[in-house]
């Protein structure tokens, strides 16, 4: 079975990981995140166009401030697991359905997904 979604937590980060990769190295969006210590850069360097496989869109919630409340469903729109993500906490949802609530007034996330996103893609429900 796949891998519906993957949670960073602040709480969690280990200040001596430089790394923390989100995704696999086959995902089609692929989230790192880097832990920068002193005098640290990345070089100019780009990314080469790959063939793209077909895929669902995936996402990636990153709370800036306040929090939001979350569940992940299965595609028999089962729950399979919720959770609560507050400032600087990270999600990647690779597939499934979702839901989000916010927790607190002001709450402020980035969506990050892969393109091309349609309205007409979206498939809702109650």
């Amino acid at each position: 079975k796949q891998e519906l979604a993957r949670i960073f937590q602040q709480k969690d980060l280990n200040s001596n990981l430089q790394r923390l990769y989100l995704s696999q190295a086959d995902d089609p969006l692929q989230v790192i995140g880097l832990n920068f210590g002193e005098n640290n850069s990345v070089k100019k360097h780009t990314h080469y166009y790959q063939e793209p496989k077909k895929i669902f869109l995936v996402e990636v919630w990153i709370v800036i401030k306040g929090a939001i409340f979350g569940r992940i469903f299965d595609f028999d729109q089962t729950e399979v697991h919720a959770f609560e993500l507050h400032s600087g906490d990270c999600l990647v949802l690779f597939r499934g359905y979702h839901s989000i609530t916010q927790v607190q007034n002001g709450t402020f996330f980035y969506e990050i997904k892969n393109g091309a996103y349609l309205q007409t893609n979206q498939k809702s429900i109650s």
